[in-house]
């Protein structure tokens, strides 16, 4: 646990930014799927 208290800076920036990435390509990817959704409704009515 001691060890990540060493880490440089710009090295946990770095994985933040990671991990921002993430989040936005999951939530990217929830939007999608709620877009397919919808059109499938729209085709049935």
């Amino acid at each position: 646990m001691g060890k990540t208290m060493n880490l440089p800076p710009f090295y946990l920036s770095i994985t933040e930014i990671e991990i921002k990435k993430n989040r936005l390509r999951i939530d990217i990817m929830k939007d999608l799927k709620i877009a397919k959704f919808r059109m499938k409704e729209l085709e049935r009515n």
